[in-house]
């Protein structure tokens, strides 16, 4: 090994034989970087492969792109894993309440400390945040807080408030 060395040493002299181990270095790394840029290719080629075998046909690749690109963001969770296991959906059964309230919003927690459910009083009244155990207007105690409705007590009744949901016009969404 030293005697061919001494011989590549001989024929293109020192510099030379620094320029041939940095030639020798490059290519390795441009051989490295060819061969993750495939390797990169073929995972993109099969997930591509498995979105197309599982949409519609007549979607145009921009389009196929497209929900491609949405699917990556979706199964990437940028803000992480929702681990939250509501209550059970106690008080289904409980009937509609017939106090003036207007829900117009809940946050739904499994740490009650952190659900929070925003009442109007009437239509045209301004809404307030309550809390679980809080008083409502009309002498009602809010109980529990679900997705859709809260369960309030009333008189020693328990009854629900139903989050009404308005479908927008195109025109409210800013669709000419």
């Amino acid at each position: 090994m030293v005697s061919l060395l001494n011989k590549i040493t001989d024929r293109v002299g020192e510099q030379g034989l620094v320029w041939l181990v940095n030639l020798l270095l490059l290519g390795l790394l441009a051989q490295a970087i060819a061969s993750f840029t495939w390797q990169i290719l073929e995972d993109d080629s099969q997930q591509q492969t498995q979105t197309r075998s599982t949409t519609s046909t007549k979607q145009r690749p921009a389009q196929q792109s497209a929900i491609l690109m949405a699917q990556r963001i979706a199964n990437s969770h940028l803000f992480g894993r929702a681990n939250i296991k509501t209550k059970s959906q106690r008080g289904t059964s409980a009937p509609e309440t017939k106090l003036n309230l207007l829900l117009s919003g809940v946050i739904a927690s499994a740490d009650e400390r952190h659900a929070v459910a925003f009442v109007a009083a009437g239509k045209r009244a301004a809404e307030k945040a309550y809390g679980i155990g809080e008083s409502l207007p009309g002498g009602a105690i809010l109980k529990e807080i679900y997705e859709d409705r809260i369960l309030i007590e009333y008189r020693g009744r328990m009854e629900n408030l139903t989050l009404r949901r308005k479908l927008l016009t195109n025109k409210e969404l800013g669709i000419q």
